[in-house]
């Protein structure tokens, strides 16, 4: 169905009146391209209504005890208006995929402790660490060579291990900084803390007790989380087996039964697999969008929970994929990625494209988004 729609566009605005509503959007909006090209010719309201809704299809989708809207966060049926709840609608309105966030609101919620709620939040956006897809957070650890803690000798850090203790033995005053409890850190802090190897936690964060107040609150204390994983030796006893289940997290950690060795690359179709044996299974598309949305590599890898000289080397061959693909990759009767793109440019429209390619319209979207995402 075709209408003309009242729309003001420039270079780095669109504002579109639709259904009796304003939408504004500036070119940090990722649909922002293909919203513009939908405007330029002929308006097919079914294709622009959908681009400037997305977040309509996160409306009541519920995580736990946590539901979504498009302009609140519930939980157990009552909205909760803070910096996380904030954090989650500006991702859903930027086109996110806010899983690993909504399934950590959702276990945050189950710390009894008020205070290590709102610490907690603040430490993990400090601190740039990772989230699971099952809302649990990655951190780190120094151990000694033996993987006993350094503080008791007591704990057991092997990877495959799940330390624990009583949580009223822990110690949640945040004013104490050096005291009871399960300790774990950023990797910004690892410089100021003695021993000879450093594992990689998972932790729920219905299970931290305190971030204290020292060291810009770059450590924390828990009653109880699993190591996962070594930094920069590799797994070294159990390993540890991931599955990508989005574009940008690890699914649920599983021990494995067996001792094994990390795993090498791997191919699957087209595009190659990166595995290391213990921080999950990703994509070259994954690791060039971790890259993509982060400031630096170093940052990448800590969000992927990778060494940097692993992340760096993953990048070189999922960039040399890609430049393959591109040379490669043909859509029907043979079009490549440049004239699927051309043909966009030429005819202005979708719908004009893909006369001119002689194929549905919908069948060139889903070409055009594939191009682009190569090109």
């Amino acid at each position: 169905m075709t209408q003309n729609i009242p729309y003001h566009m420039s270079d780095k605005t669109i504002s579109v009146f639709l259904d009796g509503k304003p939408y504004n959007f500036d070119n940090s909006f990722p649909q922002f391209a293909e919203l513009r090209d939908a405007l330029k010719g002929e308006h097919d309201l079914d294709e622009i209504r959908g681009l400037v809704t997305i977040p309509a299809y996160i409306e009541g989708k519920t995580y736990g005890k946590v539901t979504v809207g498009e302009r609140e966060v519930y939980y157990k049926g009552k909205p909760v208006h803070n910096h996380l709840t904030e954090r989650l609608l500006a991702m859903i309105t930027e086109g996110f995929d806010i899983t690993p966030w909504a399934n950590f609101m959702d276990r945050l919620m189950g710390n009894p402790n008020t205070s290590s709620r709102d610490q907690l939040y603040f430490f993990l956006e400090k601190s740039n660490l990772p989230l699971t897809p099952d809302g649990f957070f990655l951190a780190y650890k120094k151990v000694n060579d033996n993987y006993t803690d350094c503080r008791t000798g007591k704990f057991d850090n092997s990877v495959g291990k799940v330390p624990s203790m009583p949580r009223e033995d822990c110690d949640s005053d945040r004013g104490r900084v050096c005291s009871s409890g399960l300790h774990f850190c950023s990797q910004g802090y690892l410089n100021s803390y003695g021993g000879a190897r450093t594992v990689i936690l998972k932790i729920d964060p219905a299970d931290v007790v305190s971030i204290p107040s020292d060291h810009n609150d770059a450590k924390g204390r828990a009653c109880r989380y699993e190591v996962v994983g070594e930094l920069g030796g590799g797994v070294t006893k159990e390993t540890v087996e991931e599955k990508p289940v989005s574009k940008d997290f690890p699914s649920k950690v599983k021990k494995s039964k067996k001792k094994a060795e990390p795993k090498k690359d791997v191919q699957t179709g087209e595009e190659p697999i990166f595995d290391n044996g213990y921080s999950g299974a990703y994509t070259a598309t994954q690791v060039l969008g971790a890259l993509a949305e982060c400031d630096t590599q170093a940052q990448a890898a800590l969000r992927l929970g990778l060494a940097p000289s692993t992340f760096k080397g993953w990048v070189k061959k999922a960039k040399a994929w890609k430049e393959e693909q591109v040379k490669t990759t043909y859509f029907g009767a043979g079009f490549t990625v440049q004239q699927v793109l051309d043909a966009k440019t030429k005819h202005g429209t979708t719908a004009q494209a893909a006369k001119a390619l002689g194929v549905a319209k919908s069948t060139y979207r889903g070409w055009l988004k594939k191009a682009r995402a190569l090109a």
